[in-house]
């Protein structure tokens, strides 16, 4: 599936995600998967679907909470997405995906936006 991805095959990609999912209906990976799939579309709404369930299978997992805040970034819910990734960020302190995807938003956001909430990241 990410190899589609990265060939730019986005349908391919959601189709072989969505069998899988369909194969596997629990695996919060294939969600994570098919969720990349489906931003890749352009398709947030169902992206943000797919990361809330993988977050309902697997609570506090880093991938998933931050597929959400992709996929909540995406919808124009940019706030929402930070919580989701300071969560990822916070369920586990040594993942690099959540702490890149708060620098990219933060970096989005420009020199001007507000400073993050109060409570620090837990250190690296």
């Amino acid at each position: 599936m990410e190899l589609l991805r990265a060939e730019g095959a986005a349908d391919s990609a959601r189709a072989a995600a969505q069998a899988a999912v369909d194969a596997l209906p629990d695996s919060p990976a294939l969600r994570v998967a098919l969720a990349g799939a489906l931003l890749d579309l352009g398709r947030a709404r169902e992206a943000r679907r797919e990361a809330e369930r993988a977050l309902a299978l697997a609570p506090g997992d880093p991938a998933a909470a931050s597929a959400l805040g992709i996929a909540l970034k995406a919808e124009g819910r940019a706030g929402q997405g930070e919580a989701a990734f300071r969560a990822a960020a916070a369920a586990a302190p040594r993942a690099v995906e959540p702490r890149l995807n708060l620098a990219l938003l933060y970096h989005e956001r420009g020199p001007k936006c507000a400073p993050p909430p109060p409570s620090p990241l837990p250190p690296y």
